[in-house]
């Protein structure tokens, strides 16, 4: 049986892995021979890209999840349906203006 502390790396290290190939990918593009301001846009669409490939890529479980919950949120609204009930938990305690429901008053 593997010990707490083996499973909790193996749970976040992924995570860190997606980290590191974005940070890999964004940092040395600060050393193309552009301003600040080209460079800035460039790392945030490679950072983006990046994230999404890898997560793609490996079906990465926290992504995938997130992905369902989005694509079905989409679909419903897509679709014309506005029914709360048929929201995933998390999304039925978010306002519309994205403040919790118990902070709102």
């Amino acid at each position: 049986m593997p010990s707490l502390k083996s499973q909790t790396v193996k749970d976040i290290a992924p995570s860190f892995g997606v980290a590191f190939l974005i940070a890999g990918a964004v940092y040395f593009l600060k050393y193309l021979p552009l301003t600040y301001y080209v460079v800035l846009p460039l790392q945030l669409g490679v950072g983006i890209g990046v994230f999404f490939a890898v997560c793609e890529g490996f079906q990465l479980p926290e992504y995938m999840e997130i992905k369902g919950i989005a694509k079905g949120y989409l679909m419903q609204t897509k679709n014309g349906e506005n029914n709360s009930s048929k929201m995933p938990p998390i999304l039925n305690s978010i306002s519309r203006y994205g403040k919790m429901d118990s902070l709102d008053s």
